[in-house]
């Protein structure tokens, strides 16, 4: 009986370990495509190949036609498009303060600290100051001209543009309606469900990036179909609270947006109602997370180049990830491998509690001292990883000067965007001009700085706070992942799963979705070929297809 009581607790030590990195790649994991994409779009040079491939498969005629983005132009103003690529000047006069105004500051030091001998030293530290201070007279006057031209979120909104209060956050969204008002429709009509898709864009996007399928999806399936900014992107309000910005709370706005659209549509009609969430990328995390924590009425789960991080598992007890999902071709890295062993302690921990009887008397053992010492130990490592992402938030809140220049420089180039959407693109003849502006427009908002800073300290961090990471990693050590929480939830609430990818996605491996698929009960996985990060993009038409196929089977298992 001891032998068991303390074989169970290294078990639970084990897992609670585990438990603390999967937390921590569950964010990273959630950042992988971001980092990839801003990675290659800061090095040109390795988008060549990238480049050669798009080109050669142009010329091979085996592209998949794209719908032009016609309406782009007449949405985005010539105002707007203009102010995007504004570059500022400094007239003579301003050219005249940027000298002489650190020069008189230079002077004065001079007079009043100067040394009695003259001094290399102290002459060459003025020299640093007046060089100093014209970069940063030089910076403010042309970061003035910036700010002139930035508006509010609702001065930039376009004529389909909805806002709603989410929480004290304003969103901003879109909405299509079903071609047929269901407060109109006819008795057929009402005794269906009612089909209700929400989307969810990933890191660096906004709502624009379902333009491509929207409205469609909303005319060929007969649904309501709303698609909102994440909170520091688009022209959602750059809220104060980090909170705000957790991948949960995106999924728990997706919901309410949905939930708001179905009232207004539905009116006082009682139906049932089949909602879908559909997350691309990042925004796949998000719709995860809202499945996880808020399971009750969701029907079905789309997983579009979802960035979870799929460990490979070997097989594992009831209720989590079963079955090797590593798939053909998946590969043996040294991260892999890692993973892959931790993944293995976690399953044969959970292998041994489900034989021996998880719920038996010896499992509720009375605990000694050792097992109060381990658990000790779990709470301080708990602590330790929370006081590591409290100290990493203390040092990007005193880098934040460094980082809001180092942001504006990035985001303001135009090249920037082309190099990190054509990385995001199988075919680079797709990301055009007016693709490029539709992403780019977020950057005329009063404050995005802000927003995007805060959005990065709630990711790097963990977004959670002390109790939240002490909760996780010492009092339930028993949940892993979001890959292995969100297997529980699919299998216990029985929703629907389909995940989508591009073969060809340089940011997110399809490898990662073959394993996140294989490890969810019933997922069905669909891989685009000739497709990149971004298929409701480059292949509008087989991804509603694809998702057409889906929503078809759900609806028919609720008639």
């Amino acid at each position: 009986m001891a032998s068991f009581a303390a074989s169970k607790t290294a078990g639970l030590t084990a897992r609670a370990g585990l438990n603390a990195k999967l937390k921590v790649s569950t964010e990273l994991g959630a950042l992988w495509g971001a980092c990839n994409a801003v990675s290659a779009a800061l090095r040109p040079a390795e988008q060549r190949a990238l480049y050669a491939r798009a080109g050669a498969a142009a010329a091979d005629g085996l592209t998949e036609t794209v719908p032009e983005l016609d309406k782009a132009p007449e949405e985005l103003a010539q105002t707007v498009r203009e102010r995007l690529d504004f570059r500022p000047r400094l007239s003579p006069a301003q050219v005249a303060a940027v000298l002489c105004l650190p020069a008189v500051a230079c002077a004065i030091i001079w007079a009043c600290l100067r040394p009695p001998a003259p001094s290399l030293q102290f002459a060459a530290v003025v020299a640093a100051v007046y060089g100093l201070g014209i970069v940063a007279c030089r910076t403010f006057l042309l970061e003035r001209q910036y700010q002139e031209l930035a508006r509010e979120e609702h001065e930039l909104a376009e004529a389909d543009s909805r806002f709603l209060s989410v929480d004290e956050v304003c969103v901003h969204y879109k909405a299509a309606p079903a071609p047929v008002a269901w407060a109109e429709a006819g008795n057929e009509q009402a005794q269906r469900p009612l089909l209700a898709l929400g989307l969810l864009h990933g890191f660096g996007a906004n709502a624009f990036s379902w333009s491509f399928v929207d409205r469609q999806l909303a005319e060929r399936l007969r649904a309501q179909v709303t698609a909102h900014d994440m909170p520091g992107f688009g022209l959602t309000q750059r809220h104060a609270d980090l909170d705000k910005y957790s991948l949960q709370f995106n999924g728990h706005i997706a919901r309410r947006v949905m939930d708001h659209e179905l009232g207004a549509a539905a009116g006082e009609r009682q139906q049932r109602v089949l909602r879908v969430l559909v997350g691309h990328s990042l925004g796949a995390a998000g719709a995860a997370a809202e499945a996880i924590a808020n399971p009750e009425g969701l029907a079905g789960l789309v997983l579009v180049a979802p960035a979870i991080l799929a460990a490979p598992l070997g097989k594992r007890g009831s209720g989590s990830l079963e079955g090797d999902p590593g798939g053909a071709g998946a590969p043996d890295s040294p991260a892999a491998s890692a993973a892959s062993l931790d993944s293995a302690a976690s399953g044969a921990a959970l292998q041994a509690d489900h034989a021996r009887g998880r719920d038996g008397g010896a499992a509720t053992a009375a605990p000694t001292a050792g097992s109060r010492w381990r658990a000790a130990v779990r709470l301080a490592a708990a602590a330790g990883v929370a006081a590591a992402a409290a100290a990493t938030r203390a040092f990007l809140w005193l880098l934040q000067p460094l980082l809001v220049l180092a942001l504006r420089g990035a985001v303001r180039s135009r090249a920037f965007w082309e190099r990190g959407l054509a990385s995001a693109w199988y075919e680079r003849t797709g990301v055009t001009a007016a693709l490029v502006d539709a992403y780019r427009t977020p950057q005329l908002v009063r404050g995005w700085e802000r927003g995007l800073l805060r959005f990065l300290m709630a990711r790097v961090s963990g977004g959670d706070g002390l109790l939240s990471a002490l909760r996780s990693g010492g009092l339930e050590p028993e949940r892993g992942g979001q890959a292995a929480e969100l297997a529980r939830i699919v299998a216990k609430h029985n929703i629907q799963v389909l995940v989508v990818h591009g073969e060809a996605d340089a940011l997110v491996p399809a490898w990662n979705s073959r394993r996140l698929a294989a490890g969810l009960p019933g997922a069905r996985l669909i891989e685009l070929d000739r497709c990149g990060h971004m298929p409701m993009e480059e292949a509008p038409a087989r991804f509603m297809g694809a998702l057409a196929d889906f929503v078809a089977a759900l609806q028919a298992e609720a008639d």
